[in-house]
């Protein structure tokens, strides 16, 4: 039985997303909205150490160390972030911008999460843009899915081509960057113990593609 709160995880998402934040001790708010902003951040901080537990179990499981910080406000402090998102790497990589994340995401009004192979957006890092799309070298299996944009600037989309198609978009500039995700997407009747079998096997599925691309490096 897992001991992690998944549900939980999503149904912080649905209730707190992009929502406003202050710090509660910033002065002139009155004690209701004090107490609000105190219990926002309770609730996040404790729904941080759930995601961090997963991070503990893929390291224990499949050698996979976290070395990102999981932040839940935007770059603003002033808001609540559209998504949570953790990012996990082989140590002996950990200097390479390639990961395997996990993020809980609200997009097309469902709360979900992606495990995808990624590449941190850096411009400090462009020669290995090419070598990160080398995961479409290899197709992917019947429950994934590629995708492009994001969530904070709400150009999130599911792409539909093959790999070798997506392969030319990118050689002619048309695309710049293409993800592979398996995605859970949340629902009522969902237990903790699934979302936790789910999220093993997306991990187990993208590993291949991860230790593909960075062998290339």
């Amino acid at each position: 039985m897992s001991n992690i709160n998944y549900v939980g995880v999503l149904e912080y998402l649905k209730k707190y997303y992009g929502l406003s934040y202050k710090n509660p001790d910033t002065k002139g708010l009155t004690d209701e909205e004090k107490n609000n902003f105190l219990l926002i951040k309770k609730v996040s901080q404790e729904t941080i150490n759930e995601v961090k537990k997963i991070a503990e179990q893929c390291k224990k499981l499949y050698s996979l160390c976290s070395f990102s910080t999981i932040k839940w406000l935007d770059g603003t402090n002033t808001k609540i972030k559209k998504y949570l998102w953790l990012q996990m790497k082989y140590e002996k990589y950990k200097d390479i911008p390639i990961s395997i994340s996990l993020s809980v995401e609200k997009n097309f009004s469902k709360e979900k999460y992606y495990v995808s192979l990624e590449i941190k957006d850096n411009k400090s890092f462009p020669h290995l843009i090419e070598k990160y799309h080398l995961h479409l070298d290899i197709p992917k299996k019947e429950d994934m899915v590629y995708t492009t944009g994001n969530n904070e600037l709400e150009n999130f989309k599911i792409l539909t081509e093959n790999n070798l198609e997506l392969k030319n978009k990118i050689q002619t500039g048309e695309l710049k960057k293409v993800k592979l995700c398996v995605c859970i997407e949340g629902n009522k009747s969902f237990t903790n113990d699934y979302y936790d079998m789910k999220i093993k096997e997306a991990i187990k599925q993208i590993i291949p593609y991860y230790e593909y691309v960075i062998s290339k490096i």
